[in-house]
This record gives structure tokens, C-alpha cells and sequence, in this order.
């Protein structure tokens, strides 16, 4: 059963006018009784000049809350992206102390290579496939591409090419 709400407020960032539009679905399924797939998760976190201040300050805070709703045995990779991506962390446990040192190390600088970002996130969750794992490419940006690859039809293709392998590809 499908339930919408329409709300309209001030932007919390920007102080201009927002809509939202909420769509609810009701389901006789108990979440409680899934068993969610294993998962191989990699966040691409936009660390450009743009994200500086507040922006990179949210991104930190909702990587570290959603840490704790990981579950043991899934695995994050962290690529960090301006002007070129690094791998900040490479299929580390979920329950691993060392997530967090990079997540609150995360600084903004620089122009915005979403390609590049996301061509290694993708690979590095192709490189270790395992049966019967969920892999998903989490991307945290603010803008649009600056550096790098700029064609939203290259950037398209590059997320379909990878779903098609089974990876599928978030956005915040």
C-alpha cells in the first residue's frame, strides 16, 4: 500500500525554499525476519573544495553513525576523491577499529573527480568477489564532476557497466 506526504520548508543548508515529497510503502513482511546478504560496501566520499565546512563535517558524522549498523561480517572500502581518488581503507571488517581514523580524517581541498572516485570503488569491490555477498558502491558528493572524466553519459556508463557485474550503486 502506497501512503505520500508532500512537505515544504527552508533548505538546512542553503536557506531556500525545499520541497520533499515522501513516498511510504506498507508491507506484511517483518523486517526482523530477513536475512540481509553479507555486505561488501564502498563509500566514495567527495572530499573537494566544495564539501569544505559543514558539508565534510555531515559526511563524517553519518559515516561513523552508519558504522554502527553495520554488521560484523560485512566489509567497507573507503576512496576519498578531489582532484584524484585514494583508498583509504580496502575491505576492512565492519567491526574493525580501524574505520574510524580515516572517516574523521576526511578533509576538503581541491577540484571534484567523480569518475575517478567511483572507477575505484568499482574495482576494488570486483577484485574480491565472494558468493552470495551484496556489493554496493556508496557515493557521498555535493556537486558535479570538475576534474577528470566530467561526462555525465561516461559517468552513466561506468555505474551501468558495474551493475551489470551485480555491483549496484547508491547516492547521497
Amino acid at each position: 500500500c502506497i501512503h505520500g506526504q508532500l512537505g515544504i520548508m527552508g533548505n538546512l543548508i542553503t536557506g531556500s525554499d525545499c520541497t520533499m515529497l515522501l513516498i511510504g510503502l506498507n508491507s506484511a513482511v517483518d523486517p526482523s525476519a530477513l536475512q540481509r546478504p553479507d555486505l561488501d560496501l564502498a563509500v566514495v566520499v567527495d572530499t573537494s573544495g566544495s564539501m569544505a565546512g559543514e558539508k565534510i563535517e555531515y559526511a563524517r558524522e553519518g559515516l561513523s553513525r552508519m558504522l554502527r549498523h553495520l554488521m560484523p561480517q560485512d566489509t567497507m572500502t573507503l576512496v576519498a576523491f578531489a582532484d584524484d581518488a585514494d583508498i583509504l581503507l580496502d575491505h576492512e571488517p565492519a567491526g574493525s577499529a580501524a574505520l574510524s581514523e580515516p572517516i574523521d580524517g576526511l578533509r576538503a581541498d581541491g577540484a571534484t573527480n567523480v569518475y575517478e572516485g567511483l572507477r575505484m570503488a568499482y574495482q576494488a569491490l570486483e577484485s574480491a568477489p565472494v558468493e552470495g555477498r551484496q556489493r554496493r558502491v556508496l557515493l557521498v558528493s555535493d556537486g558535479l564532476p570538475t576534474a577528470g572524466i566530467t561526462s555525465g553519459e561516461q559517468i552513466i556508463e561506468l555505474a551501468r557497466s558495474y551493475a551489470a557485474l551485480g555491483i549496484g550503486l547508491s547516492t547521497i
